[in-house]
């Protein structure tokens, strides 16, 4: 159980859940550094670092952001959303969990699996995810 949890430096789980989806409005966030986060800060590991993992999922598909392929850190078009994971947080977040799992479950390359608002990137829209 991560509930009240406090990380090295005093942020609590809950805060740093809520955080990713702040993260993915101002530009993007992303799995890695999700990941890295729950390691180094709250040093979780197995079955906790995946419920933060995917709490944090939850929480940004929740609040309406997508999961991003392409350049990340480029611009629209190269960056853009997909439904390539699942169209709903729980298949996207098993889907992204298995991912991440089939390379380890440790901390992951950077900037990998980011989660973005589509309207910041695509102000008029975007026509349908790419797959």
């Amino acid at each position: 159980m991560i509930d009240g949890r406090m990380s090295l430096d005093g942020t609590s789980v809950e805060d740093r859940i809520e955080g990713s989806v702040y993260r993915a409005r101002d530009e993007f966030e992303t799995l890695d550094a999700i990941v890295t986060n729950g390691i180094r800060s709250w040093q979780f590991q197995g079955d906790d670092l995946i419920e933060f993992v995917r709490r944090c999922i939850y929480a940004m598909v929740d609040a309406g952001a997508k999961p991003f392929d392409g350049d990340i850190g480029g611009v629209a078009p190269n960056f853009y959303p997909t439904d390539r994971w699942g169209t709903t947080r729980e298949d996207i977040a098993d889907s992204l969990i298995a991912e991440w799992q089939r390379q380890g479950g440790g901390e992951l390359p950077f900037w990998s699996y980011a989660f973005a608002f589509v309207e910041d990137y695509y102000p008029d829209g975007w026509p349908e995810p790419r797959r």
